[in-house]
């Protein structure tokens, strides 16, 4: 799992936070904390998950926590945001429910579930290159991106 709390998300200069995979939601509140953000979405693909979340979040009326998969909840948000509006992505879903249930991660190879970072980076780009939005922040935590580096 990835983290943001040893970035200083006050210079980010991004209006709206999104996450993909809230988990515990440790990030989330970190960016609620520490971040300038008008509005706040965190896409939780795990029921049981998702549902802690959205009652730990409650209180804050400009956090929303997405009960769905992550590109369902990209492609949603990516429809909605303006396109003017600078954007954090926080690319952190991975193995569903391995926080309340735990996770075998060899007995599951990874694929567009367990391991949806190629798809939102593709997502993001397309919409970036269609729209030539400029201000967009990635910040890049898990190590399973070999991909890119083809």
């Amino acid at each position: 799992m990835g983290t943001l709390r040893k970035y200083d998300l006050q210079h980010a200069h991004c209006q709206v936070f999104f996450e993909t995979g809230t988990g515990l939601g440790h990030s989330l509140k970190h960016a609620l904390d520490n971040g300038n953000f008008s509005t706040l979405y965190s896409s939780e693909i795990h029921e049981p998950t998702a549902k802690r979340a959205s009652e730990r979040f409650e209180p804050y009326p400009h956090v929303h926590i997405l009960h769905s998969d992550s590109i369902t909840a990209l492609a949603s948000i990516l429809r909605i945001v303006p396109l003017t509006t600078p954007i954090l992505f926080f690319l952190d879903a991975h193995f569903p429910g391995e926080v309340e249930v735990g996770y075998c991660y060899t007995a599951n190879a990874p694929n567009h579930i367990t391991m949806p970072l190629e798809q939102e980076m593709r997502m993001i780009h397309q919409f970036l290159c269609i729209t030539k939005k400029k201000k967009a922040t990635m910040i890049l935590t898990l190590k399973e991106t070999k991909w890119m580096t083809k």
